[in-house]
């Protein structure tokens, strides 16, 4: 029989654009931005609730005191951190520094020497890529982390996940 792939393609097509738009509209719903355009919710209460410990590990750093540079390890985003953080884009900072140096001294030296004040820690992203990458390095890795981690000051640990600590 005569089947017209165009519109099959077309109908496809359609199709998508539909679900498309559906979702859309059901997240801008959901989302409800016309409170914070209206002025019934704060900019800074929306963005908790969408953004959840993110929003909050950035409102502390905006608290910091001078001019602070902030090392974020894994964590992709900064968008609200600019121009004072450095973003860890391909998750691979730790990776990278702990094989280059293999010493948490030398490393915390390293990143004084880079400029850094601050390092923000991703922990449920690190205990993410920790429990479920396959190709996650071994345990001297973590170790590592955890033996830097102990040696850097405390600034704020609860944050959703988030935790800043202050070179010292």
């Amino acid at each position: 029989h005569n089947i017209r792939f165009g519109k099959l393609a077309d109908t496809f097509i359609l199709l998508a654009l539909f679900f498309n738009v559906f979702y859309t509209i059901k997240t801008t719903i959901v989302s409800n931005p016309m409170a914070v355009i209206l002025g019934l919710e704060s900019r800074e209460s929306y963005l908790t609730r969408h953004l959840g410990g993110y929003e909050t590990a950035m409102q502390a750093l905006q608290s910091l005191p001078g001019n602070p540079q902030v090392l974020m390890l894994w964590e992709t985003r900064s968008f609200e951190c600019q121009p004072t953080c450095d973003s860890d884009e391909i998750i691979g900072r730790w990776y990278h520094d702990w094989s280059m140096l293999q010493n948490s001294a030398s490393i915390i030296s390293t990143w004084k020497e880079q400029g850094y004040t601050h390092v923000l820690l991703n922990q449920n992203g690190a205990d993410f890529i920790r429990m479920y990458d396959v190709n996650a390095p071994g345990p001297e890795y973590w170790t590592g982390l955890q033996t830097t981690v102990e040696a850097l000051i405390p600034v704020e640990e609860n944050m959703g996940g988030y935790k800043l600590y202050q070179l010292p």
